[in-house]
């Protein structure tokens, strides 16, 4: 009745051999929290002044759209060529 040899149970707080410290503290922290909100920061300003370009990119490619599809159809209020229709409408 042999029994194995009994292994010891590790608790955690002991390193294994070649095992690297990864934890960030003091200077190197705040670094790693600075450079982490700079990135985000950057992330959110560029998204913010990218959106009224795109609505409007948006705008043109509709305008052009229409203004091939639809012969005659005016994309933007012409005040000098609408002017006469205007009149009309009252």
């Amino acid at each position: 009745m042999d029994q194995p040899p009994a292994v010891p149970v590790s608790t955690g707080s002991m390193q294994e051999p070649g095992a690297t410290h990864t934890r960030l503290s003091g200077r190197w922290l705040l670094l790693a929290r600075v450079a982490w909100l700079s990135v985000a920061a950057l992330g959110i300003t560029l998204t913010t002044l990218s959106i009224p370009i795109f609505f409007a990119q948006v705008q043109r490619l509709r305008r052009d759209y229409f203004h091939r599809a639809v012969p005659g159809c005016h994309s933007g209020f012409d005040w000098a060529g609408d002017a006469p229709l205007l009149a009309q409408v009252r």
